[in-house]
């Protein structure tokens, strides 16, 4: 059953915040999830990107063509092997757009209480500069895509 009137809307998630143990070598070993705060509940409302939005987007920032030549491994003769190279300032103009469409709202505070507000810049300056944040937001976007259901899923029946 499809509930026309919920598609491309957002879901709320409370925020948890997250610590990762790493191994000797650095590799991550796992993340821990820590427990919310019940009296200052922070929250955070994410939807799946529309996909011809982002086609458009990554259109817009695609970046210059240019050529390289490889060897191509069946014939082992040099061929053309066309690529677009984004610039610093396109690729985080395109990561922009994707987090501002993927983060609808949210209800996140300062240390001194203050509503951040949600705007495209701060969307970006949560994701770039804390980790955490990332982290639970590829988290909660893995789930409302379903991946990390079926994920656990097969691991359950292993």
């Amino acid at each position: 059953m499809f509930d026309l009137e919920k598609l491309g809307v957002g879901v709320w998630f409370p925020y948890q915040d997250s610590v990762v143990h790493k191994n000797l070598d650095g590799t991550v070993r796992e993340i821990e999830w820590l427990a919310c705060d019940e009296k200052n509940v922070e929250r955070v409302c994410l939807r799946q990107p529309d996909p011809e939005k982002m086609r458009l987007v990554r259109e817009q920032y695609k970046g210059k063509k240019t050529t390289f030549f490889a060897k191509d491994p069946d014939t082992r003769q040099m061929v053309a092997v066309p690529i677009t190279e984004q610039n610093s300032e396109q690729e985080k103009e395109q990561s922009m757009a994707f987090w501002d469409e993927a983060i609808e709202s949210w209800e996140i505070k300062t240390p001194k209480k203050e509503l951040i507000p949600c705007t495209k810049e701060n969307k970006y300056k949560l994701i770039t500069m804390v980790p955490a944040f990332l982290r639970f937001c590829n988290d909660r976007l893995e789930k409302l895509s379903g991946i990390k259901i079926e994920a656990e899923k097969a691991a359950e029946k292993n």
